[in-house]
Parts: structure tokens; sequence; C-alpha cells
């Protein structure tokens, strides 16, 4: 198991999130494959394996981006609330869309085991795209929200949910589908009933 995820997968999740890249239909089938064995050769301890490395391997890119945005003397780094702002929701625009693409990638891990597991009463198993989101929240999010949230003040005698509040809400979610990330934007966040939130 180690081996196939060292040399087949990891490299392929590692490129999904670094750039644009597109599998061939080969590539696919590859990577298809290589879940499918791993998750047969231990039936008992395959997908759990899979889910455990997707964890680290999520863990380890959320604490990458969150220690770049606090290098302040790095080109481009940011040194205030505002640049945090701009530099959080231009990470989340592109970590969004990759897990989206990684997620669908390992579909047969979601449908065949995190469904089986989840069935069976495992509230730790979530689907690969919301493992990502819960290392993003832990490592990015909740260290960041006050900063964030200082960016939108309100008024103190407004009670009106601020944006970080209404994420806060939608992060505390464990059955985020693809099309909820786009709308999980800072500077757009809305609250449920469509009103933006927060607006100074």
């Amino acid at each position: 198991m180690q081996q196939i995820w060292h040399t087949q997968l990891a490299p392929i999740v590692t490129s999904l999130m670094q750039t644009e890249h597109c599998l061939s239909t080969s590539d696919h089938s590859a990577v298809y494959t290589a879940i499918y064995n791993t998750i047969m050769m231990d039936p008992e301890h395959g997908g759990q394996y899979l889910h455990d490395q997707l964890s680290a391997f999520y863990t380890a890119y959320t604490l990458r981006v969150y220690e770049a945005g606090q290098s302040y003397n790095a080109p481009g780094a940011p040194k205030d609330n505002r640049s945090i702002l701009d530099y959080y929701d231009t990470e989340w625009d592109w970590f969004s869309r990759r897990v989206a693409v990684v997620d669908r990638l390992f579909n047969y891990l979601n449908r065949d085991w995190v469904k089986v597991q989840q069935y069976e009463g495992r509230r730790d198993i979530k689907t690969v795209m919301n493992v990502a989101v819960t290392q993003w929240k832990i490592n990015i999010f909740d260290r960041l929200s006050s900063r964030l949230a200082a960016t939108f003040p309100l008024p103190a005698e407004e009670s009106e949910k601020t944006r970080v509040d209404v994420l806060r809400v939608k992060f505390a979610s464990d059955n985020l589908r693809p099309g909820d990330l786009p709308r999980m934007l800072v500077s757009s966040a809305v609250s449920s009933d469509g009103a933006s939130c927060g607006s100074s």
C-alpha cells in the first residue's frame, strides 16, 4: 500500500494541487486502478490507509499555505489585515478548485469505502473533498478568522452576522459539495438567505 501511495498516487495529487495539470485518459485509468488495488488488497485497512494519507497530505499542504501567509518578508506575503484577506481568498480560490478535481479522481474511494463507513456510523470518515476542507478550516481559517473579521468591522450596535461567522457555519458541515466551495470566499460570503453579510 505504501509503495502505491508514494509512487503512483501522491505524485499525482501533488501535481494536481500545484498546477492546472489535467490527467490523460491513461493516467486517470492508472490512478483509478491504483486506488482500487489498494482497497482490494486489504479490504479491512486499504481504504483507511488512503483516507489517512490524504488527510496527512492536506494537513501539510494547508500548513504550508498558512506559513507562507505569515512570512511577512517574503515577496507578495500579506502585511496587514486587508492583505491577509486578499491572500486568503486567492489561496482559497485555487485550493477549492483543485480539491474538487482530486475528489473526482478518488471517486471510487468515496463511493465504495467512505459511504460504507458512514453508513456503519463512522462520523470521523468524510469524502476526500471534505477531508481537505477540514484541514483548511483547522490550519488556516480558524487561525486567521479574527484578522479576516477585522477587515469588515461592524458598528457595535449591529447584530448581523459577519462574513466570517457565515463561513464558520459553512465550515462546520461535513457534507460540503464542490458547488459550495466557490461561494466560500470571505470577500463574497453570503448568509443562507442570499444577503451579503458584514458589509462596512
